[in-house]
């Protein structure tokens, strides 16, 4: 039953997945020191004066008839492309990125006992419910012996013996008592079921 539950349990696969990602971040992040490498373009057609004025700037190629007055409010449609390749390189970090890999190390531990204690309550709990089920089929089997003892009782009982002086009170009372033994029997049964 526990293989089961170990090897389809939710909350045991979250877990481990949140586990796994602790590692991949601290994994990334012990690599703080290699530089970055970037490739940027954009290209946009516009004849908006802000985006217009922004973009001859960005394209790096200015002439004096640019900053003409009228051209710069109202410019026309144009369209402005640029590219750029870099690298990033940190000279100095502060310890910052050293002290963010020394936290991903606790995060880890903290998530390896996360999933741990993942795993150790479901067995927990299904210890628990595996118990359950064992005092319900115990009562079950008790429950089951005093209905044949009543069904039997119930057989011989005849109204107006001597042997039976209570008479038809002590006849509803054990039929009573039958169909309540009956319906434990199956709540135990529903039980046992769920």
């Amino acid at each position: 039953m526990w293989s089961e539950i170990n090897a389809s349990s939710a909350a045991q696969q979250a877990a481990k997945f949140q586990l796994e990602s602790t590692q991949e971040a601290k994994s990334r992040a012990s690599r703080h020191w290699l530089p970055t490498v970037y490739l940027d373009a954009k290209t946009y057609q516009t004849n908006d004066p802000g985006a217009s004025f922004f973009g001859l700037i960005q394209q790096r190629s200015l002439q004096t008839t640019d900053f003409n007055a009228n051209s710069i409010n109202h410019p026309d449609a144009a369209v402005y492309t640029r590219g750029a390749l870099g690298v990033n390189l940190a000279l100095y970090e502060g310890g910052m990125k050293s002290a963010q890999v020394d936290m991903l190390k606790h995060s880890e531990v903290a998530e390896e006992n996360i999933y741990a204690q993942t795993r150790l309550n479901q067995y927990a709990q299904v210890g628990v419910i595996y118990g359950q089920l064992g005092v319900l089929e115990k009562k079950q089997d008790q429950l089951t012996y005093l209905k044949a003892q009543v069904e039997k009782l119930l057989k011989n009982y005849q109204l107006g013996s001597r042997s039976n002086p209570v008479g038809h009170s002590g006849l509803l009372g054990m039929k009573s008592l039958a169909n309540r033994i009956e319906g434990l029997l199956i709540q135990f049964q529903a039980q046992s079921q769920s």
